[in-house]
């Protein structure tokens, strides 16, 4: 069999794509297969992690049960087949699961406990931490090959689903097009040699490319031509009109062929664009539930952090000397600081998937700005910035939410401080802005931003320059969460500024004009947290399965000598508070056996707690989160991480005597 020219080119053009599409199946498929043992040894490493700190104190003690409860919770961990735990003698304590499961993988790693170091002279030497690590234990952990093989071959038929119909129409459209810019043409040059060579001189080429196969038809037209000129006839002339009419007609075929082909074409582009956009949408959903988990997970230490930390700070048990304050205080502010950065990311996250609601009520921004720049005055006193306001007497009452605004406030002013030098200026300018509502700016006289990246500056993590905005303690997601909230309220934010001049952020949001209103309750809040008479010795229920979390509630409360009772899950809540009858119960929302929502209802479903005070304690945060515990049964609402200040206040009112 002779295989001709343009047939040859096709076969090679399908062998050449087909080799590389299995080439980038193949690279694609190993690519994956590597992300998902990355993902898996990261989970494990998290588990262990967590496993091991968990099992510090119950070891210590030799609490089984709470051994096998932890035991128990790692093993309910997908692809999670055995768990071991030893002691510091490497002597079997407590193991669960099978290794008899297939293939797995083995981890392992130690139990430390921390203990303080004695003091040697005034520190220890060269600046080793006051802190001895002991290994207590050993945790033994097998993870079975079934899920990762079962992702694998997931991800395997999707690619298969994707580079299979991309190698199929990539051939076809391949094929269409050399068949007609190689195989029609020397189809058709095949055709006028064969005519010539019949003595038919009246057709021509219809080839009129620049390239070889073009040239050949021109210097077969020529030919055609000069052989025709002395032999013209009224036949020749008839035979002529009717084979350009019959090109014509194949032409038009050929062109509704191409627009059938275009079409299906396009209709094809279509079904892949909406294919991608729901892939879009559900990676945005998932986006989203990663970063709220996320945030409770890291929510969880920081409450135990935030909370020891102003037990340490508040001297609830002891004096602390000035270098040890000063410790106390760097703890509290970057466990703070930490909490402001998961807050910011998880209102990014909300925005972006449409799920951030607004609580509109009418504001004042010139109590809002003075507020705002009393809580920043110690800052600022510290880098000898002066400060100024300048607040339109006649400005109107603005309709937006108060936290997102005091949020939007609080990024400007806390980018103005940063990237203010000391003894530097700062001011804070509120007018009417006509149509376009109250205009806000702030102005600062630091180091200014260049022109060529004015643009980006509002886009998320950008840093214009990173090490430096990483010292002064940026993280480029502010400004980018500002923008959001601004626009989330109908409004307008740019920046103008001039390099080692300074910059003016400034932002628009729509007006309302009515009266003004009295201060808020929040202001209110504040204040009576400043007063005393805090309640002393009542029957407190801990409902948390949390050990540090509880442990570090337990000593807030033994602040005013509350009799303290405990229970791990909502089943032994139900149970204790039967059993003891407590005025008050901090309720945990996210716990084993039964969680705390579901404990609250059954609790007030009993006549004798209908009316006692249940506090939910948990790392999920918001107005939406605090409307469904409140809808659930629960009185109010703590937001992880606690502070002691915050927990005294909610005692006081719930617990104090006209109550």
């Amino acid at each position: 069999m002779r295989l001709g020219i343009s047939t040859k080119a096709i076969l090679l053009a399908f062998c050449m794509i087909v080799f590389f599409g299995l080439a980038l199946g193949y690279f694609v498929i190993r690519y994956q297969s590597r992300v998902l043992r990355l993902e898996l040894n990261e989970r494990v490493t998290v588990l262990m992690n967590n496993l091991s700190f968990n099992s510090e104190y119950p070891l210590l003690i030799e609490d089984k049960e709470a051994i096998v409860r932890l035991t128990k919770g790692i093993l309910a961990q997908r692809d999670i087949v055995f768990c071991r735990i030893e002691d510091k003698s490497k002597n079997f304590f407590y193991e669960e699961g099978s290794k008899e499961v297939g293939p797995i993988s083995e981890y392992t790693t130690t139990i430390v406990s921390k203990t303080a170091a004695e003091e040697l002279g005034e520190e220890l030497i060269l600046g080793i931490p006051k802190e001895l690590e002991e290994e207590i234990g050993r945790v033994y952990l097998c993870v079975s090959h079934s899920g990762f093989k079962e992702k694998l071959n997931k991800a395997k038929r999707i690619i298969a689903a994707i580079i299979i119909p991309f190698i199929i129409t990539t051939c076809l459209a391949i094929y269409l097009l050399l068949k007609r810019i190689l195989g029609l043409p020397i189809k058709q040059l095949v055709k006028a040699t064969e005519k010539i060579s019949q003595g038919n001189l009246n057709d021509r080429v219809p080839i009129e490319t620049h390239d070889e196969i073009g040239v050949l038809a021109a210097s077969f037209n020529k030919m055609t031509k000069d052989l025709q000129e002395s032999t013209v006839s009224r036949k020749e002339l008839e035979q002529r009109v009717v084979e350009r009419t019959r090109e014509l007609a194949e032409e038009r075929q050929n062109l509704e062929n191409t627009v059938q082909v275009r079409t299906r074409e396009l209709r094809e582009s279509l079904e892949k664009v909406e294919d991608a956009n729901l892939l879009l949408e559900h990676a945005n959903r998932a986006k989203t539930q990663f970063l709220s988990s996320m945030s409770h997970e890291l929510r969880t230490p920081l409450n135990v952090v935030i909370g020891f930390t102003d037990l340490l700070s508040e001297q609830l048990y002891g004096n602390l000397n000035d270098k040890q304050m000063k410790y106390v205080s760097e703890i509290g502010n970057s466990a703070e600081h930490l909490l402001s950065l998961i807050n910011d990311l998880l209102d990014v996250s909300k925005i972006d998937a449409g799920a951030m609601e607004l609580e509109m009520e009418d504001i004042s921004f010139d109590e809002l700005i003075n507020t705002i720049v009393s809580m920043m005055n110690s800052q600022f006193r510290k880098k000898k910035i002066n400060v100024k306001t300048s607040i339109e007497p006649t400005l109107p009452v603005v309709t937006a939410d108060r936290r997102k605004c005091k949020q939007i406030l609080m990024n400007l002013l806390s980018n103005a401080f940063k990237f203010t030098p000391e003894e530097g200026r700062v001011e804070i300018c509120a007018v009417y802005g006509g149509d376009f509502g109250v205009r806000i700016e702030v102005r600062d006289t630091g180091i200014g931003i260049a022109a060529d990246k004015i643009d980006k500056i509002f886009s998320e993590f950008y840093q214009v320059e990173n090490v430096r905005d990483e010292q002064l303690g940026g993280t480029g997601i502010g400004l980018a969460l500002t923008r959001r909230l601004v626009e989330l309220h109908g409004g307008k934010i740019g920046v103008e500024s001039k390099l080692c001049k300074g910059s003016t952020f400034w932002f628009t949001l729509p007006l309302k004009k009515l009266l003004r209103k009295e201060p808020s309750e929040q202001k209110e809040a504040e204040e009576v947290l400043k007063e005393n008479g805090a309640p002393k010795g009542r029957r407190i229920l801990i409902v948390e399965d949390n050990e540090v979390n509880l442990a570090m509630a337990i000593e807030m409360l033994n602040v005013h000598k509350h009799r303290v009772v405990v229970a791990r899950n909502g089943q032994e809540a139900i149970e204790m508070a039967k059993q003891h009858k407590p005025e008050l119960i901090l309720m945990d929302i996210r716990m084993p056996v039964m969680d705390g929502l579901e404990a609250t209802q059954r609790l007030r479903a009993i006549p004798e707690f209908a009316n006692t005070p249940i506090i939910a304690m948990t790392a999920s945060t918001g107005a939406e989160a605090e409307k469904t515990h409140i809808a659930k049964g629960c009185t109010t609402h703590l937001a992880k991480p606690i502070h002691v200040k915050q927990l005294f206040a909610v005692l006081k009112k719930y617990l104090s005597i006209e109550n």
